[in-house]
């Protein structure tokens, strides 16, 4: 890409992100949106017309109360206070040619930790979505390791809570598309926010088409890495790297 392609798709992520930033704000849905202002920010530090990108998304917290926490209805244990989310994104990756077929990012970790309050008691639990560094296939002889998987638990989760009766063992690595921090939001909303997840989807048009972009930047290419396991060709990104369970014809 060229320099000023660069610096044309690192405004349109940092404008994405400040607007992602807005639709929380005015909705009441967080604490503080400044995470995803400062990393709209960051798209703009150091080498702008550079082919590199990077931001930090620190500890954007969603706050689940009133009608919102009246919508679960099954957690364990059965009656919750009050709810915190608390979503980390680290995305590093290079400038994005509309319709590339390559990996997206570079590097890439997503936290979610969600804290929760019931009879005095506190409680904890927490998703990690991360990029692989390794060779896939290598690090796949032991446990199946997707080049973006999910794995309940992860760093985020404190190893010292008396756990009683629950087991941990190796958590399985669930293979699921990349997250970057506006999709990492979308996540949230939509697995803790049904409600007002619908209803920006439908209402917010602002909103549906910075999800929309984001989607199209980092699951397309996924989605083609995936089919192109069963067409002829070398794609640049491998089949194999996203589901090393594939047995792919040869």
């Amino acid at each position: 890409m060229s320099r000023r392609k660069n610096r044309t798709f690192k405004e349109g992520l940092a404008s994405e992100l400040r607007g992602v930033a807005d639709v929380l704000s005015e909705a009441e849905l967080v604490r503080d949106p400044s995470p995803l202002q400062l990393a709209a920010g960051a798209c703009h530090r150091g080498d702008f017309d550079g082919d590199q990108w990077e931001y930090e998304c620190v500890g954007l917290v969603f706050l689940v109360e009133g009608d919102h926490l009246d919508q679960y209805k099954n957690t364990i244990p059965g009656t919750l206070q009050e709810i915190e989310i608390e979503l980390t994104v680290c995305a590093k990756g290079r400038c994005w040619e509309r319709y590339s077929n390559d990996d997206p990012f570079e590097k890439l970790e997503v936290d979610c930790k969600i804290t929760a309050r019931a009879q005095g008691v506190s409680y904890v639990c927490a998703w990690h979505l991360d990029r692989n560094r390794g060779d896939p296939e290598n690090e796949s002889r032991y446990f199946v390791h997707p080049c973006y998987h999910f794995q309940f638990g992860g760093r985020r989760l404190p190893r010292d809570l008396g756990y009683g009766c629950f087991l941990f063992v190796e958590p399985p690595r669930l293979a699921h598309p990349p997250l970057d921090a506006i999709l990492a939001v979308d996540f949230v909303l939509t697995n803790y926010f049904p409600d007002t997840w619908h209803q920006l989807r439908l209402e917010d048009e602002r909103y549906a088409r910075i999800v929309q972009q984001a989607q199209h930047r980092c699951w397309r290419p996924y989605a083609e890495a995936i089919a192109s396991g069963w067409k002829t060709g070398d794609p640049p990104w491998k089949a194999k790297s996203i589901w090393p369970q594939l047995i792919l014809p040869t």
